[in-house]
């Protein structure tokens, strides 16, 4: 069947399988268009689709989602044939329907017969009765043609490029035949890392594609919400990765390598190494890739030369307003970064193309959150063509109220007005997805991990992490990478990823799920350290954080409290699922009293819509009162809602206490919440 020009060639699925049979299965599809069919990045998670239709291929199981498939390069073109390949893992026994199909991007991928590829029952038995002669004959073969065989042709022509270019490299031949030959290098090994990460090989031939070397940890800059805030390292400290560490990963990595990433944890410009990896980009054609807070792209010569090899830079652009700007990124001058970015920005426009991408990178909180279309219009008219922003985490409880979570509703209304600005000013904006409103579509699977082999971090004390998140102990690559690359630790990672026995970091990993968009997801995603912790306190003094949480029925701040207007206040405060059976809300506060006139208040309190107790007051002075609240039923949602009815609450004009003629019902110092 042809579903948007894809025609289904076969597949080596058997129809009957036992419990807890584990496998790689492959199916073979071809474009019989005239034009070239582009797929949905497995490795972005900003949603942002560069070719317009984009597409997806689903394996569904009852019509649920098993994985997604990854297509090479996000691309099938004119009349091209492939193979795809996608674990399976049964567990329970019975009988299901197991379906391939093509959807297009953002699309849901419940089939209803228009979009399936291809459909077949399959059984699942407890007691298996084996595969039959004609089965093994054809998965065999299928999979000696489509799998096995591509695979040991790739690593032979890798092996035989190696020994041409290290021929070559001692006969000093002319630079346009080493050029060719290494571009030859890279598109075989990115090809077999590709094909080894699709049948989940332990063992592998190829090396990693793009690496991220982290050549020092040190920062000329202060930023006020950086993580290096809130770690006990001093990363200034560290000494920077040494040059033979440097140069022994250059001979090994650069002839496969197609990029090079210097931004991993301090500001990559300070390398002492920079003009020693520029040299060897240029040599091997490994295009390199940074984000840098833009302090150190002053020099001519110097732009020129990182130009030549730039694949993509980033500059971190928080705010499109000097004060703001200067407050986060202490330390850093507004006009000295516009300055040197347009500077870039008219090299970037001299060249020929394709040329280097040049953009701002935007780290969002509930106060620049607005201004995404003010950065657009800033990175136009340096002439940048991105803007990538992405979350701001947090890592502290006194922090919380800056987080784009506690604000859902405003990041998705802001996200169609940035989207529209960028449509007007022709500038690529790459933004995660809106905040879904429920979690019914939980996030599913893109395969495994880059990490394990097409990507690789090294840190600055040259070791394989093997990621940023650090799930293993660090491996040594001092001396030999290959070695780390295939070490047992790393054998056990692959076979072990998208399993049960992985590591937890990798369990929950974003950078291999789509569609974990609710604000319960993002939570274990933007906020770290104490800020996953309960223990919100809402502090209701001049310059304290309430103004963050209050929705209705409230004044403006008195010295160390606020008053309640009106017969009704209400708080709206971010939490996640708590894990013990009560939690406390402790305020501290007392309510407008008068003698002879009001001489009580009677206080209701509603969570989430729910009546959780009452308070009384009939003494003037502040005072802590404290409620116990069973987490369900009151504590089912995202944001937990805190309702304050004041029926007795009267304005002191009223009762002649004096003139003000407001409402006054409770005056609230601070609220605290507490597992």
């Amino acid at each position: 069947m042809d579903i948007y020009g894809i025609r289904f060639l076969g597949h080596n699925i058997p129809p009957i399988l036992p419990v807890h049979f584990s496998s790689i299965f492959a199916f073979r599809i071809q474009n019989t268009l005239s034009r070239d069919l582009y797929f949905q990045s497995h490795s972005s998670f900003y949603g942002t689709a560069i070719h317009d239709p984009t597409f997806c291929i689903s394996v569904l199981l009852d019509g649920k989602v098993l994985t997604n498939v990854l297509v090479d390069k996000d691309c099938l073109r004119s009349r091209e044939r492939a193979t795809l390949f996608f674990p399976f893992r049964p567990q329970d026994e019975g009988e299901y329907r197991l379906q391939i199909v093509m959807v297009e991007q953002h699309a849901r991928a419940v089939s209803d017969g228009s979009n399936c590829l291809f459909g077949m029952a399959l059984q699942i038995k407890r007691e298996f009765p084996g595969f039959n002669l004609k089965q093994k004959v054809r998965h065999g073969l299928f999979t000696f043609l489509y799998s096995e065989s591509p695979l040991q042709w790739k690593r032979l022509q890798l092996c035989f490029y190696r020994a041409i270019l290290s021929y070559l490299h001692h006969k000093c031949p002319p630079a346009i035949i080493k050029e060719k030959i290494l571009i030859q290098l890279k598109e075989l090994n990115r090809e077999l890392a590709f094909r080894e990460k699709q049948v989940r090989e332990l063992q592998v031939a190829s090396l990693p594609c793009y690496l991220g070397i982290d050549t020092t940890s040190k920062c000329n800059l202060r930023c006020k919400l950086c993580f290096r805030n809130y770690v006990d390292i001093d990363y200034n400290s560290k000494p920077d990765m040494s040059a033979d560490t440097l140069n022994q990963l250059i001979k090994e990595l650069f002839p496969t390598a197609a990029t090079l990433n210097l931004s991993t944890i301090g500001e990559p410009l300070i390398s002492p190494h920079i003009e020693n990896i520029l040299k060897a980009c240029s040599d091997y054609q490994v295009r390199l890739s940074l984000t840098t807070n833009g302090t150190l792209l002053k020099e001519d010569n110097f732009l020129r030369k990182l130009a030549s090899v730039l694949q993509h830079i980033e500059i971190s652009f928080d705010s499109a307003y000097p004060e703001r700007f200067e407050t986060l990124r202490s330390g850093a001058s507004y006009e000295g970064i516009l300055h040197n970015a347009a500077k870039l920005g008219a090299i970037r426009r001299s060249l020929p193309d394709p040329k280097f991408n040049l953009g701002f990178s935007m780290t969002l909180f509930r106060d620049n959150l607005k201004e995404i279309p003010d950065v657009l219009r800033v990175v136009s008219e340096v002439e940048g063509n991105f803007l990538k922003t992405d979350i701001g985490v947090i890592f502290s409880q006194r922090d919380l109220h800056l987080s784009v979570l506690t604000c859902p509703d405003l990041y998705n209304e802001v996200y169609e007005i940035a989207h529209e600005k960028a449509r007007q000013t022709g500038i690529n904006l790459l933004m995660r997805p809106p905040f879904s409103k429920t979690r019914e579509t939980e996030a599913v699977r893109y395969g495994i991990c880059d990490y394990l082999y097409l990507s690789a971090c090294i840190s600055s004390e040259g070791a394989l992490n093997p990621c940023y998140f650090q799930p293993l102990p660090s491996l040594s690559v001092k001396n030999d990478f290959r070695a780390a690359w295939n070490s047992k630790i790393m054998q056990r990672l692959r076979l072990e990823h998208d399993t049960d026995r992985c590591h937890p970091l990798c369990r929950d990993c974003y950078l291999v799920r789509e569609g974990s968009d609710s604000v319960e997801n993002r939570r274990g995603q933007f906020l770290k350290g104490d800020a996953l912790k309960w223990g919100v306190v809402v502090n209701f003094a001049a310059g304290g954080n309430a103004d963050h949480y209050k929705v209705t029925g409230w004044g403006e701040a008195e010295g160390s409290f606020t008053w309640t207007k009106g017969w009704k206040a209400s708080l709206s405060i971010p939490i996640h699922s708590p894990t013990t059976s009560f939690i406390t809300l402790k305020a501290r506060l007392t309510a407008f009293l008068s003698p002879g006139k009001v001489d009580k208040q009677t206080v209701r309190i509603l969570i989430n819509g729910k009546a959780v107790g009452v308070w009384i007051f009939v003494k003037p002075e502040f005072q802590e009162k404290t409620l116990f609240i069973p987490s369900k039923p009151f504590v089912q949602s995202n944001n937990m809602e805190i309702v304050f009815h004041t029926p007795d609450a009267v304005s002191p004009a009223q009762v002649g206490f004096n003139n003000d003629e407001r409402v006054l019902g409770l005056a609230v110092q601070t609220i605290e919440l507490s597992e």
